[in-house]
C-alpha cells in the first residue's frame, strides 16, 4: 500500500513554505546595534546570498558571545535554505536556550525538523506549538501532514475533520484530509473531498487522489492512469512523482518508476518512499554504493522502519561491507524478533566469512521463523494468494505447443524436481526474468524438469496497456479461441528464444486459476511434487540469487 507522504501543495499552503526561510528582524535598539555591526550577513541573506550569509553569521556569533536568540535563528534559518538541517536545528536550540518561550524560534525549530524529515522530533514540537496556539490552522496543517508522512492516519483525522466544517474552501485541508480518510481506508470520506476540489475544474491534486483511490483498492491500471494525468498537469506538484513511481514500480515498469522518484528527490530529498524504493532498485541492479544513499536517508526519515534499516544492511552486504552487514542485520533481528529475513541475511554474511556453524545456526532459525509465519503474510510481497511451500503441486494435462503432445504433471515427479512457471509475452515481469529462467535452464536441464504455462495475457491491446509495453513496441491480441494462444505461445518462445517445453493453458484458465499464476510466477517443486519454493515474477519480486541457491541445494541433494 502506498504509504502517506503528502507536503502541502495548494495556495493555501505558500504561506508555509515561507516560513523556512523566514529572517527575523529585530526590534529592539540593542539588537538594532548588533543587527548593524552584521550587517552585511543580514543583508546578503534578505537579497538571497545565503551561501555569503552562512559564511559571514558565526563571525558575528564569535564576536557577541550574548547575541539575541533573532540572529541565531536568522542563521539557522540560512542553514535550512541550503539544506544543513542539523546545524539549523543546533542553532535554534542555542536560541531557545536564551529565549525558551519564543514563539517563532521554536516554530522554526520545528520546521528544521520536518524538513529534515525527522517525523518523531517534529511531531513532538508542533504538538507543543498546537497546545500553546490551538487556533493555528497552519500548526495543525503541518502537524497533520507530520502524521500523514508516518502513516498514522487517524491523528490526521482527528486533527482535521474537527476543523473541516469551519474552513471548506481550504484546498490544502480537503487534500490532506482526503488522502487520509482514502488510505485509512474511508474511501467514501475521501471521494466526497475529492469530489469538492474537482468542482473547481480538472486539477493534478484531484488526479492525484483519485489515482491513490484506485491504489488502495488495488486497480493498479486507474492508478497509473490517474498519476499519469497529474503528472501532465503539474509534474512539480509534490510527493506526486513518488506515487506515480510506486505504482509504475508494482506494475513492472522498474525504469519509470526509477526515473519517478529520481525527479521526486531532485525537488525532495527526503521523500521516505522515492529514497527507500529507488535504493531498492538500485541493489536489485547490484549498484550497490549507488543504492546507499538512498537507503541511508530513508533510515534517517524513518529510523524504525524496518524495510530502511533492512535495505540498509542490504547494500552494505552487497558493497562487501560485511561488519556493518552483520551489524544492521543483529540489530533487525533483536528489534523485530519474529522476522526471519535478516537471519537468512547473517547465514549469508557467515557463509562468506567461512563461518559454517553460525551459517547453519541462523539458516534454521530463519527456516523455523518462516514456518511459524500464516500462510497469507509468508508469502512473497504482493502475493498472498499464492500456493504454499510443503502443499502438493495441483495435477493437471495440458497440450504441448510443439511438438504438438499431451502431458500431464505428475507423470514427471520422482527422477527430477520441476521448475513451473507461468507467463505470457504481454507480461513485462515475465519477460524481465525470461533471460535468467533461460540460463537456469542451461545450467539445470540435465538436473531438473523446465516448463513455462502460457496463460491470458497479462496486457493485451484489449485490455490495459502497461508503460513498459508502450515503450517497448509490444503488441499483444488476446486470445479467443485456443489455437490464437498456441500462436502467442509460440511466438513468446521464439522471440525470447526459450527453448523448454511450453504448455497452453485452456480458455477456461483452470491451471492458471488453481497455482494463482496469473499475470507471472514460478514453482519449485521437490521429487515428489510438493511445493519447494515459489515467487511471482520481476525485478523487485523475485530473487534470483534465493531462486539459484534453492536450484543448487535440490540438485546437489542437500
Amino acid at each position: 500500500m502506498l504509504r502517506g507522504n503528502f507536503l502541502l501543495v495548494f495556495a493555501g499552503a505558500t504561506a508555509l513554505r515561507t516560513l523556512f526561510f523566514l529572517v527575523i528582524l529585530a526590534s529592539s535598539a540593542a539588537a538594532q546595534d548588533l543587527a548593524r555591526a552584521c550587517g552585511d550577513a543580514i543583508q546578503h541573506h534578505r537579497a538571497g546570498k545565503i551561501q555569503q550569509a552562512v559564511d559571514e553569521y558565526p563571525a558575528c556569533l564569535a564576536e557577541y558571545a550574548d547575541a539575541p536568540p533573532e540572529l541565531r535563528s536568522n542563521f539557522g534559518a540560512a542553514l535550512v535554505q541550503l539544506g544543513r538541517y542539523q546545524e539549523a536545528i543546533g542553532q535554534y536550540q542555542e536560541a531557545l536556550r536564551a529565549a525558551p518561550t519564543n514563539m517563532q524560534v521554536r516554530r522554526n525549530l520545528a520546521l528544521a525538523y520536518y524538513k529534515a524529515g525527522d517525523m518523531e522530533n517534529a511531531v513532538a514540537h508542533f504538538s507543543s506549538l498546537r497546545e500553546q496556539a490551538p487556533e493555528d490552522l497552519q500548526i495543525a496543517l503541518i502537524l497533520a501532514d507530520c502524521y500523514l508522512r508516518t502513516g498514522v492516519f487517524q491523528r490526521v483525522i482527528e486533527i482535521l475533520a474537527p476543523l473541516e466544517p469551519a474552513h471548506p474552501a481550504d484546498r490544502a485541508l480537503s487534500y490532506l484530509l482526503g488522502s487520509a480518510y482514502i488510505q485509512g481506508g474511508h474511501v467514501a470520506e475521501g471521494q466526497a473531498l475529492v469530489d469538492r476540489i474537482l468542482r473547481h475544474g480538472d486539477s493534478a491534486e484531484a488526479r492525484f487522489l483519485l489515482g491513490n483511490a484506485a491504489f488502495t483498492k488495488h486497480d493498479y491500471p486507474r492508478a497509473v492512469r490517474e498519476f499519469g494525468l497529474a503528472v501532465e498537469l503539474n509534474p512539480a506538484l509534490p510527493t506526486l512523482q513518488s506515487f506515480y513511481g510506486q505504482s509504475l514500480l508494482i506494475t513492472g515498469d522498474a525504469d519509470g518508476a526509477a526515473a519517478a522518484f529520481g525527479k521526486e528527490l531532485a525537488a525532495n530529498p527526503n521523500d521516505f518512499d522515492s529514497n527507500l524504493q529507488l535504493g531498492q532498485i538500485l541493489i536489485e541492479r547490484k549498484l550497490c554504493a549507488e543504492a546507499l544513499q538512498y537507503a541511508k536517508r530513508a533510515v534517517l526519515v524513518r529510523p524504525k522502519s524496518f524495510d530502511a534499516r533492512y535495505a540498509l544492511a542490504l547494500c552494505y552486504e552487497c558493497s562487501g561491507k560485511a561488519g556493518d552487514a552483520r551489524r544492521e542485520f543483529k540489530t533487525l533481528a533483536g528489534s523485530a524478533p519474529g522476522a526471519a529475513s535478516p537471519h537468512a541475511g547473517l547465514a549469508r554474511l557467515y557463509d562468506q566469512l567461512h563461518m559454517p556453524e553460525d551459517a547453519a545456526r541462523e539458516r534454521q532459525v530463519a527456516a523455523q521463523l518462516s514456518a511459524r509465519v500464516p500462510r497469507a503474510a509468508n508469502n512473497n510481497d504482493g502475493a498472498p494468494d499464492l500456493l504454499p511451500i510443503g502443499s502438493l503441486a495441483p495435477d493437471f494435462t495440458l497440450r504441448r505447443s510443439s511438438p504438438a503432445a499431451q502431458l500431464r504433471l505428475s507423470s514427471l515427479f520422482g527422477p527430477k524436481p520441476t521448475v513451473l512457471i507461468f507467463g505470457s509475452y504481454s507480461c513485462q515481469k515475465f519477460r524481465f526474468d525470461a533471460p535468467a529462467i533461460e540460463s537456469l535452464y542451461e545450467r539445470y536441464q540435465r538436473q531438473a524438469q523446465f516448463l513455462l504455462v502460457y496463460v491470458h495475457e497479462a496486457h493485451s491491446e484489449e485490455s490495459w496497456q502497461s508503460s513498459v509495453n508502450q515503450r517497448e513496441g509490444v503488441e499483444v491480441h488476446a486470445a479467443k479461441t485456443l489455437p490464437q494462444k498456441e500462436k502467442n505461445a509460440a511466438a513468446c518462445a521464439r522471440k525470447l528464444d526459450l527453448k523448454f517445453p511450453v504448455l497452453i493453458d485452456g480458455m477456461d484458465r483452470h491451471v492458471e486459476s488453481s497455482y494463482a499464476g496469473w499475470p507471472s510466477a514460478i514453482y519449485i517443486l521437490g521429487k515428489d511434487g510438493h511445493i519447494v519454493w515459489r515467487s511471482r515474477l520481476g525485478e523487485q519480486e523475485l530473487s534470483v540469487s534465493e531462486l539459484e541457491r534453492v536450484m543448487g541445494e535440490l540438485t546437489s541433494g542437500r
